[in-house]
C-alpha cells in the first residue's frame, strides 16, 4: 500500500464549540504518524477539510499530502495552505 486514504471523519458541533471533535484530530494526527514514518503518502477526502478551515490548517500542519475540497472551499482553503507551507509549519518524516 502506497496511499493512505481517510473517509469519514466528520465535522459537527461539540459542547466546546469545537467544529471537529477531538477524536477526530486524534485519529488524524495518529493515521498521519504512521504514514509519515513508513513513508506512505496520505490524503483526506470528505468534506471535514471543506467545511473547517482549522482542521484543513491542523491536517496541512501534521504532514498530509493531499487534500480534496469542495469547490467554494479551494481558493480559500488553498491560500491558507500556502501561508503554513511558507512558514515552515508542517511536519516532515
Amino acid at each position: 500500500m502506497d496511499e493512505m486514504v481517510f473517509r469519514d471523519l466528520r465535522v459537527r458541533r461539540t459542547g466546546s464549540g469545537e467544529r471537529t471533535p477531538p477524536w477526530g484530530r486524534w485519529s488524524a494526527n495518529s493515521r498521519l504518524w504512521n504514514a509519515r514514518t513508513r513513508r506512505i503518502r496520505s490524503t483526506i477526502c470528505g468534506q471535514a477539510p471543506s467545511d473547517n478551515p482549522d482542521f484543513a490548517a491542523f491536517l496541512v500542519e501534521k504532514g498530509i499530502d493531499s487534500v480534496s475540497l469542495s469547490p467554494d472551499a479551494v481558493v480559500p482553503t488553498t491560500l491558507r495552505i500556502l501561508e503554513i507551507e511558507k512558514h515552515g509549519a508542517v511536519a516532515r518524516a
